[in-house]
């Protein structure tokens, strides 16, 4: 886990919603660098590793608060979502399938690059494609708001990523259909976070 730097934590607490997915993008992309750079299998593994935690803790806060919001917000947000959500799974299966192969076996180095050009390629999509027409479409406080979403989503959010889990927990058409049974209103503009705290209410009134 890497260390904490108080003004470093302190300046991303400050990010909204949009530049913080844009950081989180340039600090993975440094670590496949980093791999890329690696001189032997043990410091490869080691940067793999980081690499997993990474993208781990990336998705769900993609998958629980930036995602919804792109639903939300932009024209035709929900191809947008589910084309996200199909790259982020794809990516999961190349961990899953890492996780089970030897780092001195040519498949590991093949595939973990193949994984790293598939992120790049996805990094650099969602931001044209999301982050910058989102930032245009939200005023100051939803891109804040945004941005305590994500920040909270990633305190909770699994370390390990598994192909099954999506992002660790209901998804938000299920959060959405538990509070339709419970009569909860305004639920349509929720996202997963928002959701779940509404139906822990319903459930408590």
């Amino acid at each position: 886990m890497a260390s904490h730097n108080p003004e470093t934590d302190h300046r991303i607490d400050a990010m909204d919603g949009v530049t913080l997915i844009i950081n989180d993008h340039r600090i993975i992309e440094g670590l496949f660098d980093d791999y890329e750079a690696a001189g032997d299998a043990q410091a490869r593994l080691g940067y793999a590793a980081k690499i997993s935690e990474e993208l781990s803790l990336h998705a769900t806060a993609e998958e629980h608060a930036l995602y919804p919001a792109v639903r939300r917000t932009l024209p035709d947000g929900e191809n947008h979502e589910a084309h996200s959500l199909d790259e982020h799974q794809e990516a999961r299966r190349f961990l899953e399938q890492l996780e089970a192969t030897p780092v001195d076996d040519d498949a590991f180095d093949r595939d973990m690059r193949d994984l790293i050009d598939r992120m790049r390629h996805h990094h650099a999509e969602e931001e044209r494609d999301l982050l910058h027409p989102l930032r245009d479409a939200l005023d100051h406080e939803g891109c804040q708001r945004l941005g305590r979403q994500i920040r909270r989503a990633k305190r909770e959010a699994p370390v390990r990523p598994t192909v099954d889990s999506g992002a660790g927990a209901a998804t938000r058409d299920e959060l959405a259909e538990r509070a339709r049974a419970l009569g909860i209103e305004g639920r349509s503009e929720m996202d997963a976070e928002e959701l779940s705290e509404a139906i822990e209410r319903g459930k408590d009134g």
